[in-house]
């Protein structure tokens, strides 16, 4: 499957709902949109672009009484524009990467990164392992 199916997208909201969620974090590959089996399947299920697929799982959510922060790479002031209603944020990955090694030998935080998850769940619960 090249992008989330709307059965998925029901099913997380609804599991994300009964673990009385408030927030979901919608994720993708830096440049989802120029791969061509993504832009074909998003051709048939009748959508323009990658980021009008955004839009709607985004105010799916926002139908369930859950807050949408999107996280899709780089965009365009023209996307950000499209997005910015039915977001509570949208932002990038971020990346905490020295240009040089640490003098103190201590290497604990060089190339730390921010890892996020789909849901805000129970740890139990949690699909995703950073």
């Amino acid at each position: 499957m090249v992008l989330i199916s709307n059965e998925d997208i029901m099913d997380k909201i609804k599991k994300g709902i009964l673990y009385n969620c408030k927030e979901v974090l919608i994720m993708s590959g830096e440049k989802a949109h120029s791969f061509r089996e993504v832009k074909d399947e998003l051709r048939k299920r009748n959508y323009n672009d990658f980021i009008d697929f955004i839009l709607d799982i985004s105010k799916k959510l926002l139908d369930s009484k859950l807050l949408p922060h999107t996280n899709i790479g780089i965009l365009a002031y023209n996307e950000l524009k499209h997005l910015k209603n039915y977001n509570a944020s949208i932002f990038i990955m971020l990346l905490n990467a020295p240009m040089s090694r640490p003098t103190n030998g201590d290497m604990s935080t060089w190339g730390q990164s921010i890892c996020l998850l789909e849901y805000f769940l129970p740890e139990q619960e949690q699909d995703s392992k950073c």
